[in-house]
């Protein structure tokens, strides 16, 4: 299915700096890295017609991409939002380092929508995608759903993106840190407890 593009006001200059200078102080503050991020993810859709953002990072212990913060979710949502490398948009983005715009998801087959958090049949959506980099490797990505617009929109609002996924990118690499650590806490907790019963099981599996 084709959409055609709403209007939608375009992002004053003065807008998108003011942006970048709340996503600096709050990277600056001292605090728990997941709170940031999603503080981070919330001023994005302050600002711009988006109607989800998530950030993903890949585990270093295990490969899998996981989300570790969204705005616009439901938990059961960010917890399906699980890739293996090069699995879907993001997936591809993290395995090859290059963002990747989706002008209308719903033309694109690499748009799994894993999360189940958007009706494709009803809503019109573009996707961006840019990859998180530290020392020129991939830690994960910064991605949104917004509303559609034309292509030069689109290229501008993806050079934002990527100046704010730079700026994410010692927080992400802390969360990759602190992803890993409650893997092995879950670990530890299974060993102990060595237990059959299903209601441990699903509490161990949303640790992982």
């Amino acid at each position: 299915m084709t959409h055609s593009s709403p209007s939608v006001s375009p992002v004053s200059d003065a807008a998108k700096l003011h942006l970048l200078r709340d996503v600096a102080e709050i990277m600056r503050a001292p605090g728990n890295v997941h709170d940031a991020l999603e503080t981070v993810l919330e001023r994005i859709r302050q600002t711009l017609p988006v109607l989800r953002g998530s950030v993903t990072l890949i585990s270093p212990a295990t490969g899998e991409i996981r989300i570790e913060a969204s705005c616009g979710l439901k938990e059961a949502e960010r917890l399906r939002g699980r890739y293996a490398r090069g699995e879907g948009v993001t997936g591809r983005v993290i395995q090859t380092g290059q963002a990747m715009c989706v002008a209308d998801v719903s033309g694109e087959p690499l748009f799994l929508n894993r999360t189940g958090s958007r009706d494709l049949e009803h809503e019109a959506i573009s996707f961006l995608c840019v990859p998180i980099r530290i020392a020129g490797q991939s830690v994960g990505a910064l991605s949104v759903d917004r509303q559609l617009a034309d292509t030069p929109t689109l290229l501008e609002e993806m050079d934002l993106l990527h100046i704010i996924a730079t700026l994410l990118g010692h927080a992400a690499f802390e969360g990759q840190r602190f992803m890993d650590e409650i893997a092995k806490s879950a670990s530890t907790l299974a060993d102990m407890f060595h237990t059959s019963s299903p209601v441990m099981r699903h509490v161990l599996a949303q640790m992982e």
